[in-house]
C-alpha cells in the first residue's frame, strides 16, 4: 500500500492519466445474509469444575520457539492459573501443587494466581513442554495433591 500514492494524482484520489478498466461485477445493493444473527450464551460457572482457557507467554507460547535456547531458558515452568477469588474459596496457596483432570488426562502442576482472570476460569500457559496436545478450552477439575512422606 506504501507505493500506491505515486501512481494517484493526490492520496485517496483517482489514478494519474484516468482509471483503467470497467467494473463487470456490481456489489449488491442489498444483501440477505445475516453473519452475527445469534450471540452465544453468557458463561456461567460450575460448581465442582473450572473452564480452563489458554493463556500466552511472551517466552516459549510460540511453538518453535522453545527450540532456541535463549528463548528456552525464559520460558516459565507449566502451572495452573487460578483467579485470586477461586483460589481463596478452595483454599489454595500460591505455589502449591494441584492435581487437574482435563480431557481425561491428569497433570500435576503448581498454582499460580493470576489477577486479570475471571472467576470460575482456570489458566494453562500455551506451548509449554509437558503441556503439549492440551485442547482448550474445556472443563476440569482441580484436587489438592497429598505427598506421602
Amino acid at each position: 500500500m506504501q507505493a500506491v500514492n505515486k501512481f494517484q494524482s493526490e492520496v485517496g484520489g483517482h489514478l494519474r492519466g484516468g482509471d483503467p478498466g470497467q467494473h463487470l461485477l456490481e456489489p449488491e445493493q442489498r444483501s440477505t445474509k445475516s453473519y452475527f444473527s445469534a450471540a452465544p450464551d453468557a458463561f456461567v460457572a460450575r460448581k465442582d469444575e473450572l473452564m480452563f482457557v489458554r493463556v500466552n507467554h511472551i517466552f516459549g507460547s510460540e511453538e518453535l520457539s522453545s527450540m532456541s535456547a535463549s528463548i528456552a531458558e525464559r520460558m516459565p515452568s507449566p502451572y495452573i492459573g487460578l483467579a485470586p477469588e477461586d483460589a481463596e474459596i478452595l483454599h489454595i496457596r500460591a505455589g502449591e501443587e494441584l492435581g487437574l483432570v482435563l480431557n481425561g488426562v491428569e497433570y500435576y502442576l503448581p498454582v499460580r494466581f493470576l489477577p486479570g482472570l475471571a472467576s470460575g476460569l482456570g489458566a494453562i500457559p500455551d506451548g509449554l513442554r509437558g503441556l503439549e496436545g492440551v485442547i482448550l478450552p474445556a472443563w476440569g477439575k482441580i484436587r489438592k495433591v497429598r505427598r506421602e512422606t
